[in-house]
């Protein structure tokens, strides 16, 4: 199958992009709703994997687009993202997605989902049809109630990962980032070499964010954080991004302050493992060598 992979950021679509083509799926990609658009005009797909938040028609609204087209209203949609609400979800479902994973992705629940589809494509199950929630000329199409979502952690689980108890362990987790790169090492080192030089520029900029009491672009550069954490499974940096990134959507900037504190402790302890990390992989090549 042909698979659309649409995110704003640029190593995640790249992840992606690595777990998909595994599959032997062709790759396709976009940085957002917009762009998605213009290239399914063009490039036909049979699938699109796309992120939720983004700049320019964000993945609800791609959704959106998509099923009130004739041409695209039996396109696959597996929609990624980092939300835990179930309002958010019930959302989702409503804006005609057929199935949500949470980020960081797992790449064999996305390659089993896009099997799904193709199964169901073969068979011509009734599921991929999608049916109108109502018959007003924009109605808004809903996929099968059977779709699944991977449910996210709970915002109880989140808190207590985000607290200020004191940090022990390693603060990414190699194997796991390793297994969402399907075994790549060279895209995992450019994983790590772009986190070790982001980190430092989104933290100032988020800083000055709070500093100037700016809640909407304090909610973007968290939320660009959140997926930063994500790429290279540093579990308890995410947290934190994600506490921000609740924190800024409420203006609560006398928290964020405290809170950046923290992130910029937990920053300090990535960046400074990185180095270790790259050795790991060295010893890993000459063994196999």
């Amino acid at each position: 199958m042909k698979i659309l992979i649409v995110d704003d950021d640029e190593l995640a679509r790249e992840m992606l992009g690595n777990a998909v083509a595994s599959g032997g799926h062709g790759v396709e990609t976009a940085c957002d709703g917009l762009e998605a658009l213009g290239l399914l005009d063009e490039v036909p797909c049979d699938l699109v994997v796309t992120d939720w938040e983004m700049s320019d028609l964000d993945g609800p609204e791609l959704c959106c687009a998509l099923r009130k087209s004739p041409r695209y209203r039996g396109i696959g949609i597996i929609l990624l993202t980092s939300r835990r609400g179930s309002v958010d979800l019930a959302d989702a479902y409503e804006a005609g997605v057929d199935h949500v994973i949470s980020k960081p992705f797992n790449p064999d629940v996305l390659l089993e989902r896009i099997r799904s589809f193709g199964r169901a494509q073969e068979e011509g199950a009734d599921e991929r049809d999608a049916k109108p929630v109502c018959d007003a000329g924009d109605a808004v199409y809903e996929r099968s109630a059977t779709a699944e979502a991977e449910s996210p952690a709970p915002d109880d689980e989140v808190d207590a990962r985000a607290s200020d108890a004191p940090r022990t362990g390693a603060p990414i987790d190699i194997e796991d980032v390793l297994k969402r790169c399907v075994g790549n090492v060279d895209l995992l080192r450019l994983i790590l070499g772009r986190f070790e030089a982001r980190t430092g520029e989104e933290i100032e900029e988020l800083a000055k964010a709070i500093r100037l009491r700016h809640a909407e672009a304090a909610l973007h550069v968290a939320h660009r954080f959140c997926g930063l954490a994500g790429n290279v499974s540093a579990e308890a940096l995410a947290a934190l991004a994600s506490q921000l990134e609740d924190l800024a959507s409420e203006s609560a900037f006398d928290e964020m302050a405290g809170c950046l504190a923290r992130l910029r402790e937990e920053v300090d302890r990535c960046v400074a493992y990185v180095p270790r990390l790259m050795e790991k992989l060295d010893e890993r090549e000459e063994v196999g060598s």
